[in-house]
């Protein structure tokens, strides 16, 4: 489907497909930080500002902005983040048996 980043819901996937009326400053911004045609995009926020990741960058972009990127969206359920139990002890938590 079609629409602007805006419709996108936090956890939702995207590719851009391409910019509509966006200044040439914005474009070239936009551009060189790597948010190209045909880069999946993922929302992670929507308020108050729009955070997005696409690859490995993380940006975040007002409302307006982030109407101005036209994207075909993803569907499919969303994806719960993998972890296995060696993930635990990075985040310090002990195992009981």
């Amino acid at each position: 489907m079609v629409s602007a980043l805006t419709a996108l819901k936090a956890g939702e996937k995207g590719v851009v497909l391409h910019f509509k009326e966006l200044a040439e400053q914005n474009l070239r911004k936009l551009t060189s930080l790597g948010i190209l045609p045909g880069i999946e995009i993922e929302v992670l926020q929507t308020y108050p500002v729009y955070v997005v990741q696409a690859e490995y960058t993380q940006l975040a972009l007002d409302h307006d902005i982030a109407g101005m990127i036209i994207v075909n969206k993803k569907e499919g359920k969303k994806q719960r983040p993998s972890f296995n139990i060696f993930s635990l002890f990075l985040y310090g938590v002990q195992p009981f048996y």
